[in-house]
């Protein structure tokens, strides 16, 4: 079972890197107090850069939509910065609503595909 499982992973990231070109995938952690977002080289299998609400203390509440949106634009200019300009987004096994929909929307608008 294990080395089925195995294969099963090895196809899913072959899929994700096509072409032999560099494909990065955006991933989310929500708690009760905080958001994260973390941005994964998937042909290197590492960590490229994270973004989460700890870092910006202008926020008064930072577990809401709007928090989840300014996390949204740090990712957007660290991508920018990075000239990075597609991504697949990886919702894991939360529902596509709210602060998700909130943290995906400026960085659609800044014109990054998804």
């Amino acid at each position: 079972m294990i080395v089925k499982n195995s294969k099963i992973a090895k196809k899913r990231l072959s899929a994700r890197s096509r072409n032999g070109e560099r494909r990065y995938e955006i991933s989310v952690r929500k708690t009760n107090s905080h958001f994260y977002a973390f941005v994964y080289d998937t042909e290197l299998k590492n960590i490229v850069f994270s973004k989460s609400t700890l870092a910006i203390k202008s926020l008064k509440n930072t577990s809401n939509k709007d928090a989840a949106k300014t996390v949204g634009f740090e990712v957007l200019n660290e991508l920018k910065s990075r000239q990075i300009e597609s991504v697949f987004f990886n919702k894991l096994t939360y529902k596509y609503h709210g602060k998700l929909i909130s943290f995906l929307e400026p960085i659609r608008e800044g014109g990054i595909a998804i």
